[in-house]
């Protein structure tokens, strides 16, 4: 159970690996500010998780720190991390980081209580629609998967047709022969399928990217619960 002032203290060797050289965050050979962030961020982590129901995890929204003094490599440094407030889902950590009882860092750092089962079902449900919805409206649920795995040639024919009539188009031109149809009509056909499928594929990813964004976002179940899931069509210009 989770209850304010539940304490974790973890000791971290400073290594080479961890400098601010090897973060890209400055030139010194001393502990990174992202590092210590993380092992500040990864202490509350383990803290809250003891006192969480199984199944149970939390996410990191926010930290607040201050880097206060350099850490020299082979240095040990402890990460003290202490639950202060409990708002809901929402958990507010005080954080530290000392060398040899000086503070090096120092600040907040909040997390939020999620159901990862929750959240990846969301995701998966998302994922699904989204595709459902590409291949109904497209009219790929009704096409057999060898002709599907063709889309993307016959456009690529028809991309080179629209700027070069004579360019090479045998996929096109079989297609053609075997429906008897003429040539360049099937081609004018298969570029406007072609344009309408790119457009159409592009806004529900651009949809799905969004819901993707909410859901990863979402900082309660309940915020997750309330995501609705739908899909349209581009609007015509």
């Amino acid at each position: 159970m989770l209850e304010v002032g539940m304490k974790l203290e973890v000791e971290k060797l400073v290594t080479d690996n961890d400098t601010a050289s090897k973060a890209a965050s400055g030139a010194v050979e001393v502990l990174a500010t992202p590092f210590m962030i993380a092992w500040m961020e990864e202490a509350s982590l383990h803290l809250a998780q003891k006192g969480l129901e199984n199944g149970l995890t939390t996410v990191g929204t926010e930290v607040n720190i201050k880097h206060l003094k350099g850490t020299l490599v082979g240095k040990t440094v402890k990460i003290v991390s202490v639950l202060r407030e409990i708002d809901r889902k929402k958990l507010v950590f005080d954080v530290e980081t000392l060398e040899d009882g000086v503070v090096v860092g120092t600040g907040t750092h909040t997390r939020f209580i999620i159901d990862p089962v929750k959240f990846y079902e969301k995701l998966k449900n998302a994922n699904a629609k989204a595709q459902e919805f590409i291949n109904k409206e497209s009219g790929a649920n009704l096409i057999p998967a060898f002709e599907l795995a063709t889309w993307g040639l016959q456009a690529a024919e028809a991309m080179a047709w629209e700027e070069n009539k004579k360019a090479d188009t045998p996929i096109l031109n079989g297609i053609a022969a075997a429906r008897g149809v003429d040539e360049n009509v099937l081609k004018a056909a298969a570029l406007k399928k072609a344009k309408q499928y790119s457009k159409l594929t592009a806004h529900v990813a651009g949809e799905r990217q969004a819901i993707q964004d909410r859901i990863q976002s979402a900082k309660t179940i309940e915020e997750i619960e309330g995501i609705v899931i739908g899909y349209t069509l581009p609007e015509e210009k």
